[in-house]
């Protein structure tokens, strides 16, 4: 073998790393963009849940105004929520499909009835705690940060 076929082949040896690395790099970034999305709507998600409770207690001490802003904040967590389960082409969300993720996400399926019940409860007028107005929230704020 002479030495310009073994240079020859160790230029495309070189050529065929270079492509089968540049894939991978591109696969990989694809990938990441997916992941971007749903970090943003995961904080997104956590930041509704605190814009929830202060929008609630604004209601209850007489800002009756902010009760529509209260609504939208509902319905934009109940879309993004579902939208990790079944997918919404609105919020270019595909449904999560990592097991440990689908887990955390029945987590707020379960709370968030309860803790969205128990704000309406409370923003039309209920006696409640501060400590148990606190800890539930928390339990949200704490499901939709994980």
């Amino acid at each position: 073998m002479t030495l310009r076929v073994k240079l020859f082949i160790l230029f495309m040896l070189i050529i065929m790393i270079n492509v089968l690395v540049g894939y991978s790099v591109y696969t990989y970034i694809n990938t990441q963009d997916e992941y971007a999305n749903y970090i943003n709507l995961a904080g997104r998600q956590r930041a509704l849940s605190q814009k929830m409770a202060k929008e609630v207690l604004l209601c209850k001490d007489g800002f009756h105004e902010i009760d529509s802003d209260l609504q939208g904040t509902f319905q934009l967590f109940e879309e993004t929520h579902f939208g990790f389960i079944d997918g919404n082409p609105e919020q270019n969300q595909r449904p999560v499909k990592d097991e440990g993720l689908i887990q955390l996400l029945g987590e707020i399926t379960e709370l968030w009835p309860v803790y969205k019940d128990y704000l309406s409860t409370v923003k039309d007028g209920a006696d409640y705690s501060g400590t148990e107005f606190n800890r539930m929230t928390m339990e949200l704020f704490a499901a939709a940060d994980a």
